[in-house]
This record gives C-alpha cells, structure tokens and sequence, in this order.
C-alpha cells in the first residue's frame, strides 16, 4: 500500500510499505480522508462501516488514564507516529476498535475535522464555565483551532457575533474567557488586559518557546491561566454525537482544499508553509 513516511526536515515521500499487521485486538481500516494538522507542520466490526479515529495512543494504565485524564497519558502517542502502520496518510491503517465512533458514510470527507473540533471541545471544558449562553469570549487565531472553538460555541447554542472591538462586543465591560488558540506571545498582554477580574484564559496553543506571563494583567486582577491538551474522550465522544445531529454547520468552510496522495508534499504540507496565511485544512485522500 501507499503511504506518506517521514525522514526529516523537509523530507517526506510517498512510498509503498506493507500492510500493517493488525493484533488480534484491532481492526484494519482504509482511510477515506484524513487532515493535514498544525503539528505535522512541525515535526465496528462491520466491514464497511464508516468510522471516525481518535488518533490518540494512551495505557489505560496510569494515574492520569484512570481519573479520565487520557490526554494527560504518561506514554501519550498518536497512530502513525507510534503504531499503526503509515497511519492516517495511508491507504490502510490498523487501529484499536475501542478507539473507533461510527459516523454516516455520507460525511467522510468532512468527519475529520472532528479532531480539531474535539481539541476545541476540551478548551470550553477547562475553562470552567458550563455553559457559555451569557458569556462573551476572545479568541486569539483564526486558524483550524480557533475557528473549531468558534463552531463548538455554536454547537453549545451560544450566538456567535464577530465584531471590530472587545468593547464594541461587551460595551466596555471586558470578557469572560480568552482563548489562546495562536501562541503568538506579543499578544498575551493586551488579551489579558480585556478580561473581566476574575475571569479565565486557556492555553489552546504552545508558541514552543519559553514564555513570561504579564504578571500585573492576572495577578492585580486574579485572572486564572489554564492550559488545553487535545482532548479526552468524553470530549471525541460529544464531538462526535453533535457531527452526526448536524450541529456544525457550515464547518465544511474550514476545508481549502483536497488532495490525493501524490500531491501530499507538494500541494499539502508545502503549501501550508507558504500559504499560511490563507490556507486553513487541507485533506488528504490516500486512496
């Protein structure tokens, strides 16, 4: 089968390996669209069955896998990268059935923005506030993440206004929650500074470099800082459940292109390096 392997910087071929051995426990799948992510920028039984993957690989075993915490795993991985055969940008990869949510097969090429979607899910979850009807929210970066936090305040039947100013939307009063979903460090200060005192920023994105906090913006005004790691799997499970009772409407408009196999380097991760700023998802067909 064909898939996209990765030798370093800059190096990614497309090339034929075997099919990965599936474990007893497993299932084999042949992938019908999978998403270009942000990080890869950077470094059920039924055969036939339409199935959306959590990609995520924890022991089940440890403190943080035992209270929920999955995405916390002591030995956190991902199919592909640590199992799996070629993983998503393959034609066929081997996965725990555990980790397989049944979808319409009539969405395949939309159903893996459930994973952006999910790593959005748990940002509204850490932040603390059950629901977000009476709140009003920044979010920092319109990429894949921040535009997944946009349709899950959907989703939660929040209204949604984009508007020019903070206090145009909060007649001066500041917001609630801030979402960080660019690390782009310069703007951590005057998104602190539009929180209401005693209100929450997450941490939806890493900028992978060391970080001072403003500590007058959270400290003066006990503004809590919290942190988003992917997501659990209450989060993959409510993502899914809303996907299929079609309350992300529209989300299709974070799809820029689609893409076969061959054009993966090319017209994938390249065009992501150079168009940034205009592209957001680009799928993936292996097939």
């Amino acid at each position: 089968m064909r898939a996209a392997r990765y030798y370093g910087v800059k190096d990614v071929r497309i090339e034929e390996i075997s099919i990965p051995n599936r474990p007893a426990d497993h299932v084999l799948l042949r992938v019908a669209w999978c998403g270009i992510c942000g990080t890869d920028l950077t470094n059920y039984h039924t055969f036939g069955q339409a199935v959306m993957v959590d990609p995520r690989l924890y022991c089940s075993e440890c403190s943080m896998c035992k209270q929920g915490d999955t995405n916390l795993c002591n030995k956190m991985g991902f199919v592909g990268l640590n199992g799996g055969g070629g993983g998503g940008f393959s034609e066929l990869v081997a996965v725990d059935p555990k980790r397989c949510y049944r979808i319409a097969d009539s969405s395949l090429d939309t159903a893996c923005l459930i994973e952006p979607l999910a790593v959005a899910r748990h940002a509204l979850r850490v932040s603390g506030f059950s629901q977000f009807a009476d709140k009003s929210s920044l979010i920092l970066g319109a990429g894949p993440i921040g535009l997944a936090v946009v349709h899950n305040l959907k989703a939660v039947e929040t209204e949604v206004n984009l508007v020019d100013t903070i206090e145009q939307l909060t007649n001066g009063k500041g917001v609630d929650v801030v979402f960080d979903c660019a690390g782009f460090i310069p703007a951590i200060a005057p998104a602190m500074s539009s929180l209401r005192k005693k209100d929450r920023y997450v941490l939806v994105a890493d900028s992978g470099k060391p970080t001072i906090l403003p500590q007058k913006e959270w400290y003066n005004r006990e503004i809590t800082v919290v942190a988003s790691v992917t997501y659990n799997d209450v989060d993959f499970q409510e993502v899914v459940n809303d996907f299929d009772q079609g309350e992300f409407n529209g989300v299709e408009g974070m799809v820029s292109s689609r893409i076969q196999l061959d054009q993966f380097v090319s017209q994938g991760l390249e065009a992501l390096v150079t168009s940034k700023d205009t592209l957001l998802k680009v799928l993936v067909e292996p097939k």
